[in-house]
């Protein structure tokens, strides 16, 4: 078992400056210490973090040798002036987060954190309210694609609601979301006022009918994504929860949704 206080952190790739910064930050977690990436002296860390040399591609070279000398290790990639969709691919690779250079100490030290809680990717569905759904989520919720996800509930100022228009208009509130990526579609959790069901035909998205769900992220205009529901995560007693998958037709769109992802990814909180 992990005890605070007693946590091991490699730094690799850090001068004594940065090496120096960790050391007083995580001082209340454990110890940190420089390590060889080509050495043995990290394998006894709980956790590594690997600062991302220039050009971003070796940088990324270099996370992907570590991602393989050292498995099922938790890294934390930190870098300067790292393009949001490059952050966005080595967490999807990965990365157990994404730190930029320079960094706030505490928000270092909710990241090495959560690293270590984590015993393996993040479900899709994190919250334990919806263990149902996510033991009935099918295969794009599996795998290194269930760390595209994030719990958004508790994000104060990251609220994203989706709406379906038709006779009457329902407004859903977005508790996970997973973004579009690789070919697979991504993942949202939608939930509702258990009163809003008979203004939706639920029988025909449970048969597989795609629908029109338009996503609103705090800033921009509304996206349009055309959704399925997943099947088996249908939930109607209390509030009226369900997952869909959904795809985006403009790349503008994407691009706006995995940056709101990545913006949530830096804020999520303990």
């Amino acid at each position: 078992m992990l005890v605070k206080g007693h946590l091991r952190i490699g730094l690799i790739g850090a001068g004594p400056e940065l090496l120096g910064v960790c050391v007083l930050a995580l001082r209340d977690d454990g110890v940190v210490t420089a390590v060889d990436a080509a050495g043995s002296a990290s394998d006894d860390s709980d956790a590594l973090l690997l600062v991302l040399a220039d050009p971003i591609e070796d940088g990324i070279r270099e996370f992907a040798r570590c991602l393989g000398r050292f498995p099922g290790k938790p890294i934390i990639p930190l870098g300067r002036a790292v393009d949001p969709e490059v952050a966005v691919e080595l967490v999807k690779d990965g990365a157990a987060d994404f730190l930029s250079l320079p960094f706030n100490p505490e928000v270092l030290v909710r990241k090495i954190r959560r690293a270590l809680r984590m015993t393996g990717p993040r479900p899709a569905f994190d919250s334990a309210a919806f263990a149902p759904l996510r033991k009935d989520s099918p295969s794009p919720y599996d795998g290194a694609n269930r760390r595209r996800c994030f719990r958004a509930e508790p994000l104060v100022g990251y609220r994203a609601t989706a709406t379906v228009r038709g006779a009457r208009t329902v407004i859903f509130q977005v508790e996970n979301l997973s973004i579009v990526t690789d070919g697979q579609p991504g993942g949202m959790l939608l939930s509702a006022n258990a009163t809003k069901a008979p203004a939706l035909p639920l029988a025909d998205w449970e048969r597989g009918r795609a629908f029109e769900l338009q996503l609103q992220l705090p800033h921009g205009p509304p996206i349009r994504t055309v959704s399925r529901m997943v099947p088996g995560t249908l939930r109607k007693g209390g509030p009226l929860r369900f997952a869909v998958h959904y795809s985006v037709d403009k790349a503008a769109d994407a691009a706006q949704v995995r940056a709101f992802w990545l913006e949530c990814q830096r804020a999520i909180r303990d």
